[in-house]
């Protein structure tokens, strides 16, 4: 990796970042003119200060050895118009940075695979809202902070996840505070719970889904981006066709099944919906252990799969989590010659009835509250009614055997 000497403004090579000497982070949004590692090392030192985004450089450094660090890690972005949205001239980048050679396509595979580790083992991050002012009132602040142009990208999701520390700055880098003293205000806006803000919970242990749904509202500039920025919070790697546009997002999926057999929430997406479908007349098909008549024709929407389309179809799969117990009730439920029977997806996701992946030893659950739908759940090993779990309490959440409409 590449890191930016703060006092020479030089950047240096080293074999790994784990190799590398303590460093700081910057974590911001790309605007007009950034910089790029073709421009520190062929501009000369005026050319550079004139260019827009040289002053958010300049400043990340002067903090970085204000805090007693001697490099610092950037990213930034090479732009091209493309066209105007809401008055606003809407640029397409492709991630490059003063620390990255966008002209060697290894460099920047390794660097977009790497980003999260990049950003875990710096001794800080610095995080930039080029959009929000520091107010005499507190909540006004706050308020400003909430709008923030930073919580809208992709990207950033990561950069506010994998630091060990992180130190919020305002558009005059006057310092706003730190992840942990905003650590409220930043889980309502984002909708990720404090634990997993301040690394106290490892990302792990949120289940697929609800990892999707903290992206569900983020974007990026190209299409590619919105798998690729993703990476690191699955810890998964794949390599980067810029152009494949939302194969991208599907190549994701298939690699997080494959690292996470046992996490069904992946295929939990769309809107819940309140009862099974009216197709559903029998407890066996319920169970997923009959078929479900279905009339391609009579879809409203087109039909897509097993898998979503973006990150934004997880909206509402922010509260599942996999069913821990379903490797005991898989074996001791059902007789030997029904256990790698397929089934139905009858509560929600993917708009096509598509059979639950056969031998899959795994389901899912929904935490219950106020305004939870009733979903179908098998019942559990030692149930003697016959009859499948409704709402359940807090101890015994309510299941369900896998997604078919999206209702």
């Amino acid at each position: 990796m590449k890191l930016l000497n703060v006092h020479t403004r030089e950047a240096k090579e080293f074999w790994s970042d784990a190799d590398a000497e303590p460093y700081a982070i910057l974590s911001h949004t790309w605007a007009e003119d950034e910089v790029s590692f073709e421009d520190l090392t062929c501009l000369s030192k005026a050319a550079l200060e004139a260019k827009k985004g040289y002053s958010k450089i300049d400043n990340c450094c002067l903090q970085a050895e204000a805090d007693g660090y001697h490099w610092v890690w950037i990213d930034t972005c090479v732009l091209d118009e493309i066209g105007s949205i809401d008055g606003a001239t809407e640029k397409l980048s492709v991630l490059t940075s003063c620390c990255i050679d966008k002209r060697s396509s290894a460099e920047l595979s390794e660097a977009i695979n790497s980003m999260f580790r990049y950003y875990e083992r710096a001794a800080v991050c610095y995080a930039y809202f080029a959009d929000v002012r520091v107010h005499a009132n507190a909540d006004e602040t706050q308020l400003d902070l909430s709008r923030a142009r930073w919580f809208t990208r992709g990207w950033t999701l990561q950069e506010l996840l994998a630091p060990r520390e992180m130190v919020l700055f305002a558009r005059d880098w006057t310092r706003i505070g730190t992840r942990f003293e905003y650590r409220h205000s930043l889980s309502r806006v984002t909708r990720i719970e404090v634990a997993y803000l301040c690394r106290q919970t490892p990302l792990s242990e949120a289940s697929i889904s609800k990892r999707m749904s903290w992206a569900a509202q983020r974007n990026t500039s190209r299409l590619e981006d919105t798998a690729y920025c993703l990476l690191g919070i699955f810890d998964v790697n794949m390599p980067l066709l810029y152009g494949e546009g939302k194969k991208a997002f599907r190549r994701l999926q298939e690699e997080i099944m494959k690292a996470n057999p046992l996490d069904h929430t992946l295929l939990a997406w769309g809107r819940f919906v309140p009862h099974p479908s009216g197709r559903v007349v029998d407890f066996l098909q319920l169970r997923g252990l009959e078929p479900i008549p279905w009339d391609a024709s009579e879809a409203a929407n087109p039909l897509r799969g097993l898998f979503a389309d973006s990150p934004a179809d997880f909206w509402y799969s922010d509260d599942l989590r996999p069913w821990r117990g379903a490797e005991a009730f898989y074996s001791s439920s059902f007789p030997s010659s029904l256990r790698r029977t397929s089934g139905r997806f009858t509560g929600r996701g993917s708009s096509s009835p598509s059979s639950v992946i056969p031998s899959s030893r795994s389901c899912f659950a929904r935490l219950a509250g106020p305004s939870a739908p009733w979903f179908s759940c098998p019942s559990s090993p030692g149930a003697t009614d016959g009859t499948a779990a409704g709402r359940s309490s807090s101890s015994s959440p309510t299941c369900t055997t896998a997604p078919a409409t999206s209702g």
